[in-house]
């Protein structure tokens, strides 16, 4: 009987898929997605054209979107993991304006 019990169990180890790292152009398409899905009614229905790459930098993707208008300067900057989870969309606004009230 524990024989029988012992030739189930396998002494292979098992084998882990590691994390898929995404390409520069996948990175840079994910970037980009990020970017409108959640900025899109401030870029405009120009949306994103002709944007830099991300670069890997400590261990994330980072890639930055800047944009000068009238007013001011908008920049949209994208983190997330090497294969592609976490990420963390932010905006800012520039300005040099005086708003008096």
């Amino acid at each position: 009987m524990f024989a029988a019990l012992l030739s189930g169990c396998s002494t292979t180890p098992q084998q882990t898929k590691a994390p898929t790292v995404l390409t520069q152009q996948q990175a840079h398409f994910l970037a980009e997605k990020l970017a409108t899905g959640k900025y899109g009614w401030v870029i405009g229905e120009s949306g994103i054209i002709h944007s830099s790459p991300p670069r890997l930098r400590n261990g994330e993707w980072f890639w930055r979107w800047r944009r000068g208008s009238g007013g001011g300067d908008m920049e949209i900057t994208v983190t997330f993991a090497p294969d592609g989870s976490s990420p963390d969309v932010r905006y800012e606004y520039y300005s040099g304006a005086v708003y008096i009230r």
